[in-house]
């Protein structure tokens, strides 16, 4: 029963650890589309060209790092949903331990008496 309450808890603190990971890269996510949002691209004006060039290439890296941060989202919430279902599992198995020995102890006390 140890065994299975200790696993429990790491599956827990694991669960803790991936739901905050992905709201960290949620973050970052939103924090690179607001930063290129942001930017006053009009202050570039000298050079039309290199301000357009510097501009798209600005965007398509943050769209690349944001794809990237897509699938590890992504990958974190299966990964999230591994532990849920390890865990429900891990309760349902403690909980047919616990009725074992609960029936073991039943009989065994029936046949002393």
């Amino acid at each position: 029963m140890v065994i299975i309450q200790d696993r429990e808890d790491l599956l827990n603190d694991t669960i803790t650890a991936l739901e905050s990971n992905k709201a960290i890269m949620a973050r970052l996510k939103r924090f690179y589309i607001d930063l290129i949002e942001d930017i006053d691209w009009s202050q570039l004006e000298s050079d039309a060209t290199k301000a357009e060039e510097a501009k798209e290439k600005a965007i398509r890296n943050v769209k690349d790092f944001n794809s990237s941060l897509d699938e590890y989202i992504y990958d974190s919430e299966m990964q999230i949903h591994r532990a849920k279902l390890a865990m429900q599992l891990a309760k349902d198995r403690k909980e047919i331990v616990s009725d074992f020995i609960y029936r073991q102890e039943s009989s065994w006390l029936s046949r002393c008496l």
